[in-house]
């Protein structure tokens, strides 16, 4: 996201999509709301994911991805730049230290992972999900 690197816990996570078409355009909805997508039979909002979190749209590319969120009461599809992959770190490189960032998005980051000599923020997809800022959705 904005030339970032982020981590999402693998049980926070559905799936990950391309762009689905058609999204249903939200009337009164705020502008970080894409749309509606029907995902699988069930109804999704697409959320503009680095929009929502102040640093501006996305861009829209062949990279472009849908992380479905997995989450029992709040369903949602976030828009973000890339999915690299899957991939495993050992308990022992994780520590609670945020990094700066960015985009401002600490009240949503859990901590990090170091790999590399980086720090990789893990973006926290429930806290992100259950703040009232973002169950806001309508203008």
């Amino acid at each position: 996201m904005a030339g970032e690197l982020y981590l999402v816990a693998r049980e926070e996570a559905r799936e990950v999509l391309g762009i689905p078409t058609p999204l249903t355009r939200v009337p009164g909805a705020r502008g970080w709301v894409l749309g509606l997508a029907n995902i699988r039979g069930q109804l999704y909002p697409i959320i503009d994911l680095r929009q929502f979190l102040g640093g501006g749209a996305s861009p829209v590319t062949r990279l472009t991805r849908i992380l479905v969120v997995n989450h029992r009461d709040v369903p949602a599809g976030l828009v973000v730049d890339e999915v690299l992959g899957f991939r495993r770190f050992s308990e022992g490189a994780f520590n609670l230290e945020v990094p700066t960032t960015i985009v401002q998005c600490k009240q949503y980051l859990a901590g990090s992972f170091r790999h590399e000599g980086e720090m990789l923020p893990v973006l926290s997809l429930r806290k992100l999900l259950e703040d009232p800022a973002f169950t806001a959705a309508s203008a």
